[in-house]
């Protein structure tokens, strides 16, 4: 019985250390977009090469929604970098609700690299991931 109570208590620390292992940043600039509040967890940044991997979020704010407009107050979203080469990909996505319920989640299907465009939210992320994380840049 106390070895079945130490697996639960056990299972229970991994279960739970993984949501407490999220450390947000909040990463907003009001130069860039007036419109969106934006984080990126810096404990899900790994690397593999010059591949860097976030999850990053972003609310929506001081916006009218429209009648037919998703109801969700945020998403949150796996993201890809080629570092150096200046692309992106989102590969995964998770809407949330005003009460932090997940609306919905899933695959981002038939994801590709695209071009991190200048002076836009994906360029705050990409300088934050590649010139931070990246392994060629830590050597210097």
């Amino acid at each position: 019985m106390f070895k079945k109570g130490l697996t639960v208590l056990f299972l229970m620390f991994l279960c739970c250390s993984s949501v407490l292992a999220a450390e947000w940043k909040e990463i907003t600039d009001t130069n860039i977009n007036h419109y969106r509040r934006a984080w990126i967890d810096l404990n899900s940044i790994k690397s593999k090469g010059n591949i860097v991997t976030v999850w990053d979020k972003t609310s929506v704010f001081c916006v009218k929604r429209h009648p037919d407009a998703p109801n969700f107050e945020y998403s949150s979203y796996k993201t890809s970098f080629a570092c150096g080469k200046r692309l992106q990909k989102r590969s995964f996505i998770i809407h949330y609700d005003k009460n932090d319920k997940i609306v919905s989640s899933g695959e981002i299907p038939n994801s590709n690299w695209e071009e991190v465009v200048p002076e836009t939210y994906s360029e705050l992320l990409y300088n934050l991931a590649c010139d931070t994380y990246n392994p060629k840049k830590k050597k210097k």
